[in-house]
């Protein structure tokens, strides 16, 4: 009875913090990262599918949708730090997996390489199961552009309106 003299606000935050972690028990993680200036509606057929299964919580990630040119680095902490969040308010998660589209995939990578656990193999105290990249830049676009063009050009090309990304990409960093 004493719940029914609580503000709404109040009630709707118990009933989604406590009531709704309950009802669904999900054993598995599916984390899915956009590209460069992606949204996460980028993956939305991806998402909807993988919702079809009752054990599967899927994270569609937005936490690098307006900040996609600062670096791979600064995407994959944030991205970590998305996954743990989710990762707190499900206490029946045991499996995780990642999904990355094109530099989404090097977010994953990063990620993963921050939250993975040495001493037991976990990720976030989590079995990984999957790690799918696609589309990724896996070896920059400085070597594998359609024209030959050279350094001096394509340089500025890539980096002046990517920022941060556009110098990972090129492989002009210190090394990620």
């Amino acid at each position: 009875l004493l719940f029914m003299l609580l503000p709404s606000r109040v009630l709707a935050f118990l009933v989604v913090t406590t009531l709704l972690p309950m009802v669904h028990s999900y054993s598995h993680l599916v984390v899915l990262a956009h590209g460069l200036a992606g949204k996460a509606d980028d993956l939305l057929f991806l998402s909807q599918s993988l919702m079809k299964d009752e054990s599967l919580l899927v994270l569609s990630t937005k936490v690098n949708e307006a900040n996609s040119r600062d670096g791979i680095i600064a995407g994959g902490k944030r991205l970590a730090q998305d996954v743990l969040e989710t990762i707190k308010g499900h206490g029946t998660l045991k499996q995780i997996s990642f999904v990355g589209n094109s530099l989404g995939g090097l977010y994953v990578r990063y990620c993963t390489s921050l939250l993975f656990e040495e001493s037991d193999g976990s990720i976030a105290g989590l079995e990984p199961t999957h790690f799918v990249t696609i589309a990724s830049p896996w070896l920059g676009v400085r070597f594998h552009t359609f024209l030959n063009v050279p350094h001096w050009v394509s340089r500025p090309l890539v980096t002046l309106p990517n920022g941060q990304t556009g110098i990972d990409l090129f492989l002009d960093d210190e090394g990620i």
